[in-house]
């Protein structure tokens, strides 16, 4: 992740305890915090507490200070609590007041959301609501994921919403939806968003790297982000 160029990754998944040991379920949480720091990458979403779960990162470009917060609604298991480490749990009031406190420290809040129900392009109407108090909030960008399948994008007065990229360095290889992602590109002139573009990739079968799609395959990840785009929320269900 270094040698890719990562700066701030979010810890607030639903599988931020999983481990192959028994007894380090939190220690795996802390490990990865601390070798992300370590590394130079600054994790956000989780902590010992969740008051340093709910801390935005900040990170500044140019004069500009982008604050970076990530937040999860599945998973309750993971989720932290005032004495108990774990991640950020991802609801209406929680994120909007984050989001209200980190516009007091930056000129520009992003969101990561882990959220919705899996392999689907279609937004649940739980994303659809969170979506709207987020951006209500003030954030500028919320990306989302943990669905596997790209789903829509939708552009707000304010920013944008991009509900899921879709699989990016995993091994889901047995089907060509989980195969497929985007990459979400952005410019900023100064604290305003300028344009953004998403940039679709697959994943190869045997080293699960990405790559950028060909010309066909980049329609077709395309034509699925527009068309989720036009349908009605999916009711929420829980996630498995």
């Amino acid at each position: 992740m270094q040698f890719a160029g990562f700066d701030v990754i979010t810890v607030a998944t639903n599988h931020a305890k999983n481990c192959g040991l028994v007894g380090c379920w939190n220690d795996a949480l802390l490990d990865s915090i601390a070798n992300l720091s370590a590394a130079g990458i600054a994790p956000v979403g989780g902590g010992a507490t969740l008051a340093e779960a709910r801390a935005p990162v900040i990170v500044e470009r140019n004069g500009i200070r982008f604050a970076f917060l990530g937040a999860s609604t599945v998973g309750a298991d993971m989720w932290a609590s005032e004495s108990e480490p774990g991640a950020a749990p991802l609801t209406a009031e929680n994120i909007a007041a984050d989001i209200a406190a980190a516009r007091e420290l930056a000129d520009v809040v992003i969101v990561l959301a882990q959220w919705g129900s899996e392999y689907t392009h279609i937004p649940n109407w739980n994303q659809f609501e969170l979506a709207g108090a987020m951006m209500g909030a003030g954030a500028t960008l919320v990306i989302g994921n943990q669905v596997h399948w790209v789903q829509a994008a939708e552009a707000f007065p304010n920013g944008v919403v991009a509900y899921a990229l879709g699989n990016f360095v995993f091994d889901q290889s047995w089907s060509r939806k989980t195969r497929q992602g985007v990459v979400f590109e952005v410019v900023f002139r100064g604290a305003e968003l300028e344009s953004w573009r998403l940039l679709p990739i697959v994943i190869d079968k045997e080293s699960y790297q990405p790559q950028w799609a060909d010309s066909a395959e980049s329609e077709e990840i395309l034509a699925n982000i527009e068309e989720a785009g036009h349908q009605p929320p999916l009711t929420l269900r829980e996630h498995p």
